[in-house]
Order: C-alpha cells, then sequence, then structure tokens
C-alpha cells in the first residue's frame, strides 16, 4: 500500500510540475509575442468581431462570399466587451486577455482529455508522460494562444468527445451525452472540418447498436445546424448555411486550390514538424493499441486527417488539431503498451532533445508579428487621429482590431495602391512602412523586425500620399 501511495505522489508531482511549465511558457508567449498563425485569424475572427463591438473595421471578400459563419466573431465579440468591461480596452491589454483566454481554454481542455485517455487506456505506468507531451511540444506552444478557428473549435471538440463517451452504466449519462453532441457540434460550426467527428462517432454508434446515443447525437446536431442557419440570417438577412457553401467554393469551385496545390505527402512533414519527430514515430507505431478500446476516436482523428491529406492547398495551421489528437492518441498507445521503463526513457530523452533543438532553431516564435505589433502601438498613442499602413501584401495588417481605435484607417499593399485610394491626409497622424522604405516623416516612434511606426504631422502625410 506504501508503494502504491509513493507511486500516486510521484506522479502527481512530475504532472504539476509539467503543468506549471506549461501553463507559465503559455503565459509567457501570449505576453511576449504578437504571433499571428496566419492572415485569417484577424480577417476572419478578431477583425468582424471588433465590427460587432464599434461598428468600424474592414472585411475581407470571403464574407460576402457566404463562407465565413458569423459565430466566431460574435463569440469573441463577447469576450472583448467582458476585457474591455474587465479595463482591459488598450490594444495590448485586450489581446493579451484574448490570448490568455484561449490559452487557459486549450490547456484545460488537453488536461481533460489526457485524463480520460488514461482513465480509459487504463494506463498506469509514467501516466505523467503524455501531459509531459501535449503541454511542453514547442509548436503546440507556439499556437495554443492563436485565435485561429482551429485553436478556438479545438476544446469544444475535445471536451466534447469526452463527454459523448460517457460510461451509459452510470448515472447522469443523458445529460453528459448531450453535452458532448452539443460541444462535438459547435466545434464544428467554428472550425467546419470537425464536422467529421459527429459524423464518425454517429456512425460508430449505430454500428454498436446503440441507437439512444446516436439519437441523442443527431437531433442535437440538426438543432444546432438550424441555430446556424438563424444566427447568420439574422446577421446577414439571408438563409446562409456558410459550412455547405464553404466546401461546395473550395472543392468544386476550386476556391482552396487557388491559395497553391501541393502534393498529400507534404501533410507527413507537416505533421511531423507540429508535433517533433519522436511523437510522429509514436503515433505511427502505437496508435494500434489505442484503436482496440477506442476505434471511434482514432478513426475519425484519421478521417480528418486525411481529409487535409487529400485537399491541394494544406497550410501549417490546417494540421494543429491532428497534431493534438496524434499526439495523444499515439502517447497514450505507448504507454499503454506497457514496455520497458527503458523505452519510456529513451523516448523522454530524444523527445527533449529534439523539442529543446526545435525551441532555438525551428520555431520563428514572431511570426507575423509585423506590422500588427506596431499597429497596437500606434493605437496606444495619445495623440493618434488615424493610421495608414503599407506593405506587407496588403494582407497581413491588423486592421482596426490590433489598431484598437475606432479611428480612421488605411492600408495598401504598395504607395502606388495607397495614392489610388484618394485619402484625406487631415484624417491620419501615424503611419508604419516597410523598414527598407523612407517616409517622409521627422519623427520614428519604433523601428521592430521589417517595419517602422513614424508620428506625422499633416503636410508629412500630405507628401506621403502625393505621386
Amino acid at each position: 500500500m506504501s508503494n502504491n501511495n509513493a507511486t500516486h505522489r510521484k506522479i502527481f508531482t512530475l504532472t504539476g510540475v509539467t503543468l506549471l511549465i506549461g501553463v507559465i511558457l503559455r503565459v509567457w508567449v501570449a505576453s511576449h509575442f504578437q504571433i499571428r498563425v496566419w492572415i485569417d485569424e484577424v480577417w476572419v475572427v478578431l477583425s468582424p468581431a471588433y465590427h460587432l463591438l464599434t461598428g468600424v473595421s474592414a472585411f475581407n471578400e470571403e464574407w460576402s462570399q457566404g463562407i465565413r459563419d458569423w459565430i466566431p466573431p460574435l463569440l469573441f465579440k463577447a469576450i472583448l466587451k467582458f476585457l474591455h468591461a474587465a479595463g482591459l480596452s488598450r490594444g495590448s491589454s485586450a489581446l493579451f486577455g484574448v490570448r490568455i483566454l484561449i490559452a487557459g481554454a486549450q490547456t484545460a481542455s488537453i488536461l481533460y482529455f489526457c485524463q480520460y485517455l488514461i482513465g480509459r487506456m487504463r494506463i498506469s505506468r509514467h501516466a505523467w508522460l503524455l501531459f509531459f507531451v501535449l503541454l511542453l511540444t514547442p509548436e503546440l506552444i507556439h499556437f495554443a494562444s492563436s485565435a485561429d478557428l482551429s485553436v478556438i473549435a479545438l476544446p469544444f471538440l475535445l471536451f466534447g468527445i469526452v463527454f459523448v463517451d460517457a460510461d451509459e452504466k452510470r448515472g447522469n449519462c443523458n445529460s453528459k451525452v448531450h453535452l458532448g453532441a452539443a460541444l462535438l457540434s459547435f466545434s464544428a460550426l467554428i472550425r467546419f472540418q470537425f464536422a467529421l467527428f459527429p459524423l464518425c462517432f454517429l456512425i460508430f454508434l449505430i454500428a454498436k447498436k446503440k441507437f439512444k446515443k446516436a439519437m441523442h447525437l443527431t437531433s442535437i446536431g440538426i438543432g444546432f445546424i438550424l441555430l446556424d442557419l438563424y444566427v447568420n440570417h439574422f446577421m446577414t438577412g439571408q438563409m446562409l448555411f456558410p459550412m455547405y457553401r464553404y466546401f461546395t467554393l473550395n472543392t468544386v469551385g476550386g476556391l482552396a486550390s487557388s491559395y497553391g496545390v501541393t502534393p498529400f505527402y507534404f501533410g507527413f512533414e507537416l505533421l511531423w514538424k507540429f508535433v517533433t519527430e519522436p511523437v510522429f514515430i509514436l503515433a505511427a507505431l502505437f496508435s494500434f493499441f489505442t484503436y482496440k478500446k477506442m476505434p471511434a476516436l482514432v478513426c475519425a482523428s484519421l478521417v480528418f486527417y486525411l481529409l487535409h491529406l487529400s485537399v491541394g492547398h494544406k497550410e501549417y495551421r490546417f494540421f494543429y488539431g491532428s497534431a493534438v489528437l496524434f499526439a495523444a492518441i499515439g502517447t497514450a498507445g505507448f504507454l499503454s503498451a506497457n514496455l520497458n521503463s527503458k523505452w519510456i526513457a529513451s523516448f523522454f530523452i530524444l523527445f527533449l532533445c529534439v523539442a529543446g533543438f526545435r525551441t532555438v532553431k525551428k520555431i520563428d516564435w514572431h511570426s507575423f508579428e509585423i506590422p500588427s505589433k506596431l499597429e497596437t502601438l500606434a493605437g496606444e498613442q495619445k495623440d493618434v487621429r488615424g493610421l495608414i499602413t503599407v506593405g506587407w501584401g496588403g494582407i497581413y495588417q491588423g486592421a482596426n482590431y490590433f489598431f484598437h481605435q475606432p479611428l480612421p484607417y488605411l492600408f495598401a499593399e504598395n504607395k502606388n495602391q495607397l495614392i489610388s485610394k484618394q485619402a484625406n491626409p487631415a484624417l491620419y497622424s501615424h503611419l508604419i512602412v516597410p523598414a527598407h522604405e523612407i517616409a517622409p516623416c521627422a519623427k520614428m516612434i519604433q523601428e521592430e523586425r521589417g517595419g517602422k511606426l513614424y508620428a506625422c504631422d499633416f503636410a508629412e502625410i500630405k507628401r506621403y500620399l502625393t505621386p
């Protein structure tokens, strides 16, 4: 009995230390790096949310095409409203609040999901290593506080998986299944590809003749589809189902392929980069052990991954959900195989070495910070009246959300495009340009990783807007 108590204390201590380090790292990244994994974080989530809150901000063309859902912006409008009410109304503090809330949701859902896997797989030895892999893989830390749709939807998916799989022999099963079905459905309305999970679970429930659970999942899923139709009709005045338009335009319409096409094996490269090579190997070799006890989860994760392999256009962020799921499934299978402790120690050392190398050499912790970081700084200047941002392809700007002021904001791909917009120079007081460009303003506030922020008077802005 004393040996068991000592073992439990050791596991609890190792898990607690891992959790503490994981939380500290996520808070540090959220506060020190204005990371954006891709432009959709701005144009699909944050900027529309800011528009809903203030009536100011730009939209990209995908909203007019009806392939974007209003539920994520409405969710983040509520978050921004809460943060502003709590006194976090400056750009940097509001952004930090958003990042912390996202990272907190990621951490809580991963912890709960790990605990669920440990119980279902009956892992007794080295269970803390599952937490270690999912909380301390550098790439997962890098993405954990991003407002990308894959990251936002994942906590709803993980909690939903756990609740849908509630033990029917225990009390309160129906309410847990209802909650799980609602969370799975909601995750699919945020990240449309996550719809594969409730569909796969439904197939397995029917195959196992668990018709009551299948009926709950189906009815709640249909309810959320109707809710989505209502929300988007309320926001646009049209009867839109963005999930359907998204899939048709990106497949038959060829919209996704227009952004670039890569071969299917590029998806393998993205996954092993995401979870580091040792964890990728675990997922490839030991997922079968997890499949024997949790076939629905493994099959749904595999189908989800194969979908992203099969589409021509692949982006790093698309594989975040697969990275978390396969890291969990592979590591859980590895630990449940009851291998010799030497194998466990070998993996632990290899993981630390590769993860440490990636942390220092392979991860750009400042990815796409500029010009958004300078825009946030501009919004906090006491004398700001309006902002112009030029460069970065005309799409990497943070729009009014990062500027975080309901003031005139103008962006352009280059100076010629800016001049063609015939802006009124009296409306603007600050200018952001790439570092290699010389602006006609005497006062430079800050230079940061390839960009410069200037405070300009009327004559300087007018001169910059003149051909």
